[in-house]
C-alpha cells in the first residue's frame, strides 16, 4: 500500500490554518522522501517545509524511510518524547494506491484537513538539521476499512490547537488526537 498526500494552496494555507509565510511544497502530491508544509505552533503563523519521512537503520542492511507512527507507540518510554515534538500537517487530501486501485480522503466540506504529526531532526546537511515529519496513524473509522486496519489521524478542527499549543499537556495532547470522522472516502 502506498501513502501520498496532497498540499493545500497557499490560499488554503493562509484562510484555514492563518500562515502569513509563502511557503510552497516542491510539487502538489507529496510522496514520503519529499517536502511538504508543517504547522509547529498556532501563533506564529509560519508553515515550515520539513521532509516527510525518518530513515531508521535495518539490522546489517541500508536504512529505511519511516513515514508513520503508530499512536499507541506515543506512549511508550522509548517515543514519549515525540509528544513535544507535536507537529500539523495541512493537507488537501489523502491518497491510498493498493492494487491498483486509488482512494482518496477528503473533507465533506471544500477545504484543507489537519493530519496529526510528529517530528524530529533526520541527520545534517550542509551543517544544518533536517527536519522530518511522520504522521500519526490510528485505528481506521468506521465506514474506511476498505483502506486496512490503519490511517493517518485527520485532527478535529477544535482540538488543533490543543495539539499544538506548547504548554498543553502530554495526556490531554493524547486526547486531541480523536479522529475526525466527517470525511469522504472517494475511489479515483
Amino acid at each position: 500500500m502506498k501513502l501520498s498526500l496532497f498540499a493545500p494552496s497557499r490560499l488554503a494555507l493562509k484562510t484555514r490554518f492563518r500562515v502569513h509565510n509563502n511557503v510552497a511544497p516542491q510539487q502538489e502530491q507529496t510522496m514520503p522522501g519529499f517536502w511538504h508544509p508543517v504547522l509547529r505552533d498556532s501563533l506564529s503563523g509560519q508553515a515550515e517545509l520539513f521532509r516527510w519521512g525518518i530513515s531508521e537503520s535495518k539490522m546489517g542492511q541500508n536504512s529505511r524511510l519511516v513515514f508513520a507512527v503508530k499512536i499507541e507507540d506515543l506512549v511508550s518510554r522509548q517515543s514519549r518524547h515525540l509528544l513535544e515534538r507535536r507537529v500539523i500537517v495541512p493537507v488537501e487530501a489523502i491518497v491510498y494506491s493498493h492494487g491498483g486501485v486509488q482512494w482518496q480522503i477528503r473533507g465533506q466540506e471544500p477545504g484543507a484537513l489537519a493530519l496529526a504529526g510528529v517530528w524530529d531532526v533526520d541527520g545534517h546537511w550542509r551543517g544544518r538539521p533536517v527536519r522530518a515529519f511522520r504522521v500519526i496513524t490510528g485505528p481506521t473509522i468506521e465506514g474506511f476499512e476498505r483502506l486496512g486496519p490503519r490511517m493517518p489521524i485527520v485532527m478535529q478542527p477544535e482540538q488543533e490547537k490543543h495539539w499544538l499549543w506548547h504548554f498543553t499537556e502530554e495526556d490531554a495532547a493524547l486526547d486531541a488526537l480523536e479522529p475526525n470522522e466527517q470525511l469522504l472516502l472517494e475511489k479515483i
